[in-house]
């Protein structure tokens, strides 16, 4: 096997990579790829939406779909690739093992007892719901449904729909939004995933359409680092109090379900984010409130002040009439570039971007190119309208190729998810497939790795690195600390493997291991410039993952090498 030696000479200058921007000359984000697949190139199947999008540990994205089931993606030139033939995850691959719906809605990580796994759920209302677990290293390990009411019929909590997941990691807890309610699954160190309360958490005892939970997130952060989620309802129609409100639980507390401000209004919320500490939201539908045009919509924040929750309105969208099919397009999800300011729209025609301008303004105009055929057409710099310049109006995403994405600009699809990363990458999901807008990207190739034979891969790109970028990597307690050569493009792919011996080996680099039944801890940390470690800055992007020896047995697996799980005894 043919592995990079990490060497310590100083690295050649990347002049031309170092004199990017985050934001054009017209405001538009610039990035180092879009890149784009349809579900027939990673899925095996032409008709899958793109319902959920997460990254584990090792930063390869893990995506749900509306009806091909679980899939995992990294990044490789100019391309999304599936990490591993075992993928996708769905009823026609894993039957018996895979137990949910193949009409999956959201996907979430956590870690217990040394290993990370995946949690993902489906919301299902023909049966197959609820929340299933499981990891996968180089192959898949489905664990059962969880049961989301405890003390009830086991097979009847297990197929309750879910909208959506969201993971509390100071308490190690997985939230669900049930149509039952909020269900808190508690993670044990030792004994992995179960539900301790008889019944979800509700609104209402009278009225179950109050209860129907929509979305989810971790609101830590905004509830000034004391452990929350913030939730939204589902809009049930002839119930004029769903979907309006925020709502943030608090557990421990004595009423532990509070809301977040005031309810909006007329318009109901289609998406919620803590961004920054602050509480952000996305308004799907009209909001008479604030408006008599049937068009608006609306993006804004709620701002903690001490307890004290102060509404600020951040952006309207208003497309001119025509641009859709008719006035009742909904947003469906949206994002924040917590570095540019730039927010993304997902919406039921199209996708839309803008960044403010030097005020932090945003118009409400939606921009129209002058040609939907061409999408090098640059139709922002080309007259002196307000779309020419920054917070002059939302700009639609263009197709980097009609005849690759099969549908032409001009035709309206559906997006579904809008998702940003530590790396500023943008993620959006739709019904034609996955959309990267990738500006700096780190990932391994795994979460664990098996075996003194097995080689981590490393794939690192980015669009504006400084002069000197640093890669440091951690295997147990052995780190390299090194100056790296990026090519013309901004990208880099090394390797490093695993020894037994004791001693760290630079030529080829190989770590040290001892196998033990928790694994050893590996950590891939990138600086985009030396002066960032001299500064005690934290890096610029960062990916974990484990290794072991694991053995094949009697159709079980375990943990080898030098010494054998612990109940075994060791063998010299």
């Amino acid at each position: 096997m043919k592995f990079l030696k990490l060497a310590a000479a100083t690295p050649l200058l990347l002049l031309a990579f170092g004199a990017n921007a985050a934001v054009g000359v017209f405001g538009e984000p610039e990035f180092a790829r879009n890149i784009f697949a349809t579900p027939d190139k990673i899925f095996l199947s032409g008709n899958a939406g793109i319902t959920g999008i997460a990254a584990d540990s090792a930063n390869n994205m893990y995506l749900t779909t509306n009806n091909s089931g679980l899939m995992a993606v990294t990044i490789s030139g100019e391309n999304f690739n599936r990490i591993s033939t075992s993928f996708p995850a769905n009823n026609n691959r894993y039957p018996g093992e895979y137990l949910l719906s193949d009409s999956l809605s959201a996907i979430a990580f956590a870690s217990f007892g040394g290993n990370e796994y995946f949690f993902f759920s489906s919301a299902d209302p023909a049966g197959s719901a609820g929340v299933q677990w499981g990891r996968f290293t180089d192959r898949f390990q489905f664990e059962d449904r969880i049961a989301l009411r405890a003390g009830a019929s086991a097979e009847a909590a297990k197929d309750i729909p879910v909208n959506d997941l969201a993971y509390e990691p100071v308490n190690n807890i997985i939230y669900a939004a049930s149509e039952e309610g909020l269900v808190e699954i508690e993670i044990n160190e030792d004994s992995g995933p179960s539900v301790s309360r008889v019944d979800p958490y509700t609104l209402s005892s009278t009225r179950p359409d109050l209860n129907r939970i929509w979305r989810v997130v971790n609101a830590t952060e905004f509830n000034l680092d004391t452990p929350a989620v913030a939730f939204i309802t589902k809009e049930v129609s002839g119930e004029d109090q769903t979907g309006k409100s925020i709502y943030l639980f608090t557990p421990g507390d004595e009423n532990p379900i509070s809301v977040v401000g005031q309810p909006m209004p007329l318009a109901r919320i289609a998406a919620i984010k803590d961004i920054g500490g602050d509480l952000w939201y996305a308004q799907k539908g009209v909001d008479t409130g604030i408006s008599v045009s049937s068009r608006l919509r609306r993006v804004g924040k709620y701002v903690n002040n001490a307890g004290s929750y102060q509404r600020v309105s951040v952006a309207d969208f208003e497309p001119p009439q025509g641009y859709y099919t008719n006035d009742s397009f909904l947003v469906t999800d949206f994002t924040v570039d917590s570095e540019t300011g730039a927010i993304w729209l997902a919406t039921t025609g199209r996708a839309f971007y803008q960044t403010p301008d030097i005020n932090g303004f945003y118009s409400s105009r939606v921009c129209e190119p002058g040609d939907w055929t061409d999408p090098s057409d640059d139709f922002y710099s080309v007259d002196s309208s307000s779309c020419a310049f920054a917070g002059g109006g939302w700009r639609p995403i263009m197709k980097n190729d009609n005849l690759t994405e099969g549908v032409p600009n001009s035709t309206p699809h559906q997006y579904f998810k809008a998702v940003s990363d530590g790396g500023g990458n943008i993620w959006l999901g739709s019904s034609l497939g996955v959309r990267g807008f990738i500006s700096r990207y780190m990932a391994l190739s795994a979460t664990r790795y098996i075996g003194v034979n097995s080689v981590a891969e490393v794939n690192l790109d980015d669009v504006s690195p400084g002069p000197a970028p640093y890669i440091s990597i951690t295997v147990g307690a052995n780190t390299v600390q090194q100056p790296i050569l990026l090519d013309a493009e901004g990208k880099l792919t090394l390797y490093f493997g695993f020894t037994y011996d004791e001693q760290l080996i630079l030529s080829p680099l190989t770590f040290p291991v001892t196998s033990t039944p928790d694994g050893v801890d590996i950590t891939v940390e990138y600086y985009k410039d030396i002066d960032d470690i001299l500064n005690s800055l934290p890096p610029t992007l960062t990916a974990a993952a484990t290794w072991a020896e694991i053995l094949d047995f009697e159709d079980d697996l375990f943990i080898g090498g030098p010494c054998f799980l612990e109940t075994l005894g060791c063998v010299k």
